[in-house]
């Protein structure tokens, strides 16, 4: 008679764990692309304008943005932004 053992470890083939491990770390390289792409965006705008001290640009994109006279809102959006 024979024994069914179980074990808590589900098998895949082969071929199933190579395309996972394939599509995970593709997945993985055009989300990094992405971010850096979007770092760039945000700093080379946002970072740029604020090295020149010109704050108020960042209303074009952001709507109430920049409020002079908002300190802690200002403060906020800036490390947001950072």
């Amino acid at each position: 008679m024979g024994t069914a053992v179980m074990t808590n470890r589900l098998e895949m083939s082969s071929l199933a764990d190579s395309a996972l491990k394939a599509a995970a770390g593709f997945w993985f390289v055009v989300t990094l692309i992405g971010q850096w792409i979007f770092v760039f965006y945000i700093a080379s705008y946002y970072g740029t304008s604020a090295a020149r001290g010109g704050f108020a640009a960042w209303n074009k994109l952001l709507p109430h943005g920049w409020v002079p006279g908002a300190t802690v809102g200002n403060i906020a959006l800036s490390a947001h932004l950072l």
